[in-house]
């Protein structure tokens, strides 16, 4: 874990014990290239919202609807 986000948290004055939960939140997103995957390489859970079927179509983590993605398991 960088000093960076700890950093944070303590400007924040938040406890620093939040950070071990990532993946622990989800967040839909509608563009795979530009907000998937880029959230993915950050560490975070990206499901894709593809509203449109623009794809990819074989992404895992892909949705068509914001109800779809409530009832994903977690």
């Amino acid at each position: 874990m960088s000093d960076r986000p700890a950093l944070r948290c303590v400007l924040l004055d938040l406890d620093d014990t939040l950070l071990d939960h990532r993946g622990a939140v989800a967040d839909a997103l509608d563009r795979h290239d530009l907000d998937v995957v880029p959230a993915r390489a950050a560490g975070l859970r990206a499901i894709h919202l593809d509203r449109h079927g623009a794809g990819p179509l074989d992404e895992p983590e892909r949705v068509t609807t914001l109800t779809a993605v409530m009832t994903r398991p977690a």
